[in-house]
């Protein structure tokens, strides 16, 4: 992701709640330790659905985002299933695996995912980054051909409508010339 990410970005940070290598800081997303319009933008992949508040960690990204900043976000979702399915009472790694489809989560997103990052006050599109990039991309970033991303923007103002672009160079869809 750094690579990809690198003609867009002056600074590329990382954190996690886990001690990782590589790491630039160490911070729980639900209280991120940096202040409010701290970043240009923010990646967020398969992580939300680990995190018992995800409305808090979507509220968090947000406060830390510039105006104009932007959001990748992406989380394993259920195309059939119109709501995201959660139950905290399911915590034994077997169950979690039947119902969330991996024994770390803690919910499957359904189609609702867009609703809840416009509730953190996002504005949302989707963007079929599989779609867009060569098979060798994909196979090198490990993304599916269906994967769609959440574009997210802060907005400038309040209220603003601000056109989504992704960032770094655009790149051609398969077959657009």
């Amino acid at each position: 992701m750094r690579e990809l990410l690198s003609a867009s970005c002056r600074q590329y940070l990382t954190t996690d709640c886990a001690e990782r290598a590589g790491l630039s800081l160490r911070m729980d997303i639900t209280r991120l330790a940096l202040r409010e319009a701290a970043v240009d933008g923010v990646v967020c992949i398969h992580v939300l659905e680990h995190i018992p508040d995800d409305r808090a960690a979507l509220h968090e990204l947000y406060r830390v985002l510039r105006p104009g900043g932007w959001g990748i976000l992406q989380v394993p979702l259920d195309p059939a299933r119109e709501v995201t399915y959660e139950d905290p009472s399911i915590t034994r790694p077997e169950d979690r695996r039947r119902h969330f489809l991996q024994e770390d989560h803690v919910r499957l997103y359904g189609r609702d995912f867009a609703a809840r990052l416009r509730q953190a006050g996002f504005i949302v599109e989707t963007y079929p980054l599989g779609a867009s990039l060569a098979p060798p991309e994909c196979a090198r970033y490990g993304i599916p051909e269906d994967e769609e991303f959440f574009l997210c923007r802060k907005p400038q103002a309040s209220g603003e409508e601000v056109p989504l672009q992704p960032p770094g160079p655009p790149r051609e869809r398969p077959g657009q010339r």
